[in-house]
Order: C-alpha cells, then structure tokens, then sequence
C-alpha cells in the first residue's frame, strides 16, 4: 500500500495492524514532501513494546518512508496493490493536480485507488467530472461516496469528506521510467514470530483455546464472598450469556471468527485455512465449514478439565488482585503518617523569621526561638488597609 501524502503517518499508524484476514499488507510506503512531516511518521512507525513481545506479527511487513512530490514518479513504487491519499490533493495547484493523476493512474497504476478530500467548500471546486475523466484514460472505474452531512446543506455541495474509489479494469501500458526522485528517509522492519509448532502441539493449544472461549453456565454466586473487578456478571435466569455482545449462546458451539481472534491461535497456525486443517484432526470437535461453527459435546471430560485450570488461574489473579489492593492501601496510610509527622515537627505558626536592618530576611533564613529582634507571622500588620494592598509593605513592630 503507497500512503500518498503521508503527513504524520495518521493512515499508516492504523495500516499496521494486523487483521483477522488471511491477506495481509506485507509492504507500506510512506511519501510526504515536508521533511518534518516524514521524521515525525517515522516515529510514530516504529514498533511498540506489544509488537515486540505477546504480539508479535505472524507476516512480515516492512515501511519505507520517502521525502518527494506526489506530483513526481519514482521507480521503487512501481507494483504496489493500493494506493490511499487522505486530505491531500486540495492542497495541489492545478498544474500539479494533473501531474498526480498521471504518477499514480499511469505510472504506479495499483489495482485500487482511494482519494479523500475534506471540507465542505473544497467538494464544489473537485468535481466528479476530473476524477471520471482521469479514470476512463488509465482504464479506471469511478465510485463516488463519502462521510458527513451538514445541517440544511445544500445537496450540491456534498459531503463534508468526499471520497472517490478508483478500481482498475484492465491493464494499460505503464511507461518505462528509471527514476528515483524520492529521497528515502528510513525503511523500519517489524519482527516476527518465527516459531513452527508441530501440528499435534498446535492441537492441543487449539483446545486450551476453545475450552476458555467456549460459553459456560453461570456458577451459584457465594453472597459472602469478596466482590473485585475479577468476577464476570451472572445472568439471573440461569442462561448462556455470550460475553461479546451479550446474545444468548449455545452449549457445545464456538464461531469460528472466535477463535481465530485470539493472537496466539494466529501465531500458532499463521493462517486460518491452516486452522481448519487442524481442527479437523480434533477427536474431540467437529468443524461445521458451512456455518463456520466449532461444535463438541460440552459434557466431554476435557472441558472440565479445562475448567478447573481457568478458575485456578482466575483465584490466583483474584489473589494477586487483593494483595496489590491491600499494598496500596498501606502506602498510601504510610503517606498519611508522613504528612502528620511533618505537621507535628514543623509548627508554621509558631515559626519566627528573623528582621534584619534591611528589612524581613528570606524564608530560607528561620528563627529558632522568639527573640526581641524576631516578629511572628501572627504579629505582622500591613501599613495599608486591606481594599488597597500593593506590593510594597512593612511589619510594625508590636
């Protein structure tokens, strides 16, 4: 994917993650003609503490970020599948508007391109009739949509984001260029998890899973027990509650789409086909392609098994839970105690400062004891009435 006009990288940063798809984006390349722009998208590119421990990606994927016109071609992104410019060609003069449609429907030609424009006003001065006529020369179809309806807007302005999608038909041929008129910033390579598990390994991981996701009936609740954030909601009538979305569920029936969220599952199979496969090995469930169901017989002795091991882990988490809250209570009556034995050592009312010949010395220089050349703060008077203080004052001695 080109990311054409890139800015801070705002598209790319959510580009990166990776779907529940099989097909994922394995190359992004970022182009911004302001400098500034580009190393800040370089920053917000690099991977997080997440993609470099429990998430880490199962496709490779790389971003190479450039300084350069979108008005210009450069070789290096010729073979791209898509092409995305957000909020950008508004700001392109007319001359260089017709330079971008010919870098990126004749020279990079993707096989889909997605223009956005913002801004109510700027929609009446980017007619559709452009972006269609740019289309039908590189062999382009033209939809048009967009996001945002104003109160009482007049219909011929459009939406406040329009948006035009550009859908290759059939092949026109690219010129020949060998040009590298970008100038590359940096180019960031995310890590991978590498390991390869055995498909009998892969299984059983597969039924760890499942028998955490599955739906479960909901326990007798113990009314003397200590409540925490730990404990999941119990439905008064007894039913299967779906966590997700809150629908009833069925014993013995898991969604596909389910287990296949979990990142783990994801690196262990690296492909949801390739889950399926080993799902089918299982003597335990069963695979319904049709429906994309998991089903198994929920009474099976593995579950419950499964069982026991989730709630031991839940009573430790529960565990580690109260003792943290337990801790923190006592810091902070620790913190307490500190702050009274600070009071009760330092007595602002009865703190003298000392008076000089030039006048009252700094809070940095105390008086001990009371002395006759020493005045208390509950002695001090102002020599103007209250309604008109200014900033010159003196202390009258008692």
């Amino acid at each position: 994917v080109i990311d054409f006009g890139c800015g801070e990288a705002s598209l790319t940063s959510i580009l990166i993650g990776e779907t529940w798809q099989d097909h994922q984006i394995r190359r992004i390349a970022c182009v911004d003609i302001d400098l500034d722009c580009v190393t800040t998208a370089a920053s917000a590119c690099q991977p997080q503490e997440y993609d470099l421990g429990d998430g880490l990606r199962v496709h490779d994927l790389t971003i190479d970020l450039y300084q350069g016109s979108v008005s210009e071609a450069d070789q290096r992104l010729m073979g791209y599948d898509a092409l995305a410019c957000a909020e950008v060609v508004e700001h392109l003069h007319p001359e260089m508007l017709a330079g971008f449609w010919k870098t990126v429907l004749g020279v990079y030609s993707p096989r889909l391109v997605i223009v956005t424009t913002p801004n109510a006003e700027f929609n009446v001065n980017f007619p559709q009739l452009m972006c269609s006529s740019a289309a039908q020369e590189y062999g382009y179809s033209a939809s048009f949509t967009g996001v945002g309806n104003l109160p009482n807007q007049d219909p011929a302005v459009g939406f406040c984001t329009q948006i035009v999608v550009l859908k290759k038909m059939h092949s026109v041929a690219a010129p020949d260029i060998d040009s590298r008129s970008y100038t590359l910033h940096s180019s960031i390579k995310y890590p991978v998890y590498r390991t390869i598990h055995s498909e009998t390994e892969t299984l059983f991981h597969l039924h760890e899973i499942i028998g955490s996701f599955r739906p479960r009936l909901p326990k007798t609740v113990d009314p003397h027990e200590h409540w925490n954030y730990f404990h999941e909601p119990e439905d008064p009538e007894g039913k299967v509650v779906a966590p997700e979305d809150g629908k009833e569920a069925v014993l013995g029936l898991l969604p596909m789409e389910c287990l296949w969220s979990s990142g783990k599952v994801r690196q262990y199979c690296r492909s949801r086909s390739n889950m399926v496969e080993i799902l089918l090995m299982s003597p335990i469930v069963q695979v319904d392609v049709e429906h994309d169901l998991i089903t198994f017989d929920d009474d099976h002795l593995f579950w419950k098994e499964c069982d026991d091991r989730c709630d031991a882990a839940r009573a430790e988490e529960d565990e580690k839970f109260r003792k943290g809250a337990e801790e923190d209570t006592m810091e902070n009556s620790d913190d307490e105690n500190d702050g009274d034995n600070y009071h009760n050592d330092v007595d602002v009312d009865n703190t003298f400062w000392p008076e000089t010949a030039d006048g009252w010395a700094g809070a940095n220089t105390w008086g001990d004891e009371p002395s006759t050349e020493a005045v208390g703060w509950g002695s001090r008077e102002w020599d103007q009435p209250s309604e008109s203080w200014g900033d010159s004052w003196s202390a009258i001695p008692p």
